[in-house]
């Protein structure tokens, strides 16, 4: 499933991405919140070994910021005039590679990096590259007759990993894939969220020591109705081609670690909200499964292709699509996250 020209990183995306809130309806996480996110998926990371990657070049946040030196109101996002930390310099983009960003150590608490849920996949690349499994059997069964060459078995370690990190540094495939997907979300994440009777879309505001993500007049429908996917093309400089590639390596990716994948035909059917209570490799699908659904989404919105479903774990060829006027509120489950019901048809149809 090579192609001659994947999709790439554009120009500090990270900061096009807070600068058009491009997270109201799938917010980044802070530090810890993305660390407990991708632990209940099961990634073994921690706060020093997330920012020991991004030391080493290989993975990073989308955004971080410091705190400033004087006493000022929080970021607030999306920006308003006046009150953008970019160009305060309060906050920096940290999506470049190579990496020239200034990283932290893992103790430095006067700055935090924002994460998108999009990125486990990529995490997880790096952190199974970089976690090879020793069969210590194979030691026991060499016997006292036949020592063990230490130096030698560890020269051969350290040789493999600075092949990893030769490999890895510089992709940047996963990467803008995580992107991507986080730069549509606020468009089409909601129409992931479905039981294919109702989707979630989320409400309300949050905040922490640094940044205020304020949603209160943001509303899906209008969002909806005023998207132009053609901007999107022309940051990413997409093609059908590279869109396509971006969904079908997803969705393989998401199908090979998702243990339930087979069952999917009626875990669709399953509450949002009790899909969220399955564990590890099947949570991590699900998230997977949203984005390469979204990158679907936005192929038929571009290109008028309904990309070929690779796996039986995401929905067949009849994409759900909106008929306006499409939503109104049929329940709420908490101040965040409102359920709205949406009609379904087939793209093909009249």
């Amino acid at each position: 499933m090579a192609v001659t020209d994947p999709l790439t990183i554009p120009d500090k995306a990270g900061r096009a991405i807070v600068e058009t809130g491009a997270m109201l309806a799938c917010p980044l996480l802070g530090t810890a919140g993305f660390i407990r996110f991708c632990r209940d998926r099961g990634l073994d990371i921690n706060r020093e070994r997330l920012i020991r990657v991004e030391r080493l070049g290989l993975f990073a946040p989308i955004f971080r910021v410091r705190t400033p030196k004087k006493t000022t109101a929080p970021f607030r996002i999306p920006p308003s005039k006046g009150n953008n930390w970019f160009t305060k310099k309060w906050a920096y983009d940290t999506t470049g590679i190579p990496q020239i960003h200034h990283v932290p150590a893992h103790t430095d608490r006067t700055r935090e990096g924002y994460y998108s849920i999009f990125q486990i996949d990529h995490l997880h690349l790096v952190l199974t590259e970089l976690s090879p499994q020793i069969p210590l059997d194979s030691y026991l069964d060499k016997g006292a007759g036949q020592p063990i060459d230490w130096q030698k078995h560890g020269d051969r370690w350290m040789e493999y990993a600075e092949t990893c990190l030769a490999q890895l540094r510089d992709h940047q495939y996963r990467c803008a894939v995580a992107l991507l997907c986080q730069h549509i979300s606020n468009r089409y994440f909601p129409q992931t969220q479905t039981d294919m009777r109702n989707i979630q879309v989320r409400r309300g505001h949050s905040s922490d020591s640094w940044i205020v993500i304020d949603d209160h007049d943001w509303d899906w429908e209008k969002e909806a109705r005023n998207w132009v996917p053609r901007r999107t093309e022309q940051l990413y400089a997409l093609t059908p081609e590279k869109l396509r590639h971006a969904y079908r390596s997803l969705a393989v990716e998401q199908a090979r670690c998702d243990p339930i994948e087979h069952w999917y035909q009626l875990t669709q059917f399953i509450s949002i909200h009790e899909r969220r209570k399955l564990k590890g490799d099947a949570l991590r699908a699900e998230t997977m499964r949203a984005g390469a659904q979204m990158l679907r989404l936005l192929s038929f919105d571009l290109y008028g292709e309904n990309c070929r479903t690779p796996t039986k774990s995401l929905p067949a060829p009849s994409i759900m699509y909106l008929s306006w006027p499409p939503v109104r509120t049929c329940a709420t489950t908490s101040n965040l996250s409102p359920i709205v019901s949406v009609s379904t048809r087939n793209p093909g149809s009249p």
